[in-house]
Formats: C-alpha cells, sequence, structure tokens
C-alpha cells in the first residue's frame, strides 16, 4: 500500500499541524526517541512559519479500504496511533493486509494549506 497522488501518480507525504490562537504559535506532530533503545513517541512540536519539517514530523498516508493509515517517513515501521488510554503515539504495524486496528483513521475533512 502507498500513498499515491493520482493526478500525477506520484507518492505525497503530509505533516500533521495545529494552531494555538492563544498563544500565536503552530505544532506539527513529531515522532520523538525517548531515551535509549526503540523507545519513540509522539509529541507536538512547536514549528515556525517558513521552517522546514524533518522526516519525524512527516507521514505517508496509506489506505486500507476506507481508514487512512499515517506511516512516520523517518520511522518507517512506526504509525501514527492511539493507545488504550486515547493518547497520541506511535504504533507498530506489523501486517498490511491486517492493520493494528490502533493506527486506523476515519477522515472526513481535510485542509490544504500552501504558502504564499
Amino acid at each position: 500500500m502507498t500513498a499515491i497522488d493520482e493526478t500525477r501518480q506520484r507518492t505525497f507525504y503530509v505533516a500533521l499541524t495545529f494552531s494555538d490562537k492563544v498563544a500565536n504559535k503552530d505544532y506539527a506532530m513529531t515522532g520523538i526517541q525517548t531515551g535509549k533503545g526503540k523507545d519513540i513517541t509522539i509529541e507536538a512540536k512547536e514549528v515556525k512559519s517558513g521552517d522546514a519539517l524533518g522526516d519525524e514530523s512527516v507521514f505517508e498516508p496509506m489506505y486500507y479500504w476506507s481508514y487512512t493509515m499515517f506511516r512516520n517517513k523517518s520511522y518507517n515501521n512506526l504509525y501514527l496511533g492511539c493507545d488504550n488510554t486515547g493518547k497520541t503515539t506511535l504504533v507498530e504495524n506489523v501486517d498490511l493486509n491486517y492493520p493494528n486496528p490502533q493506527a486506523l483513521f476515519v477522515l472526513n475533512k481535510v485542509t490544504f494549506l500552501t504558502g504564499a
């Protein structure tokens, strides 16, 4: 499975960003290695307008039926997901034919942002 822009037949990537209007700051969901070993979690990292995002903040959308999965570009065996408490995290997907349910999302709105 791969994300394909059907108009150009190219793989594309997305950054999952949000804004704090009160503090006037922008954030990107970012894979962060915590300590030694394979412990990697997801955190909101502040980003400045116009700054390039690192691969740990970029995700490749992949599709499974009506669901969307987001594979991290830097840690390509990890997908955006949630744990049993509802906390956003990165989870493994061992078999893409039977994906980890923690990594399946239903999208109902997408906003495209373009630079000036």
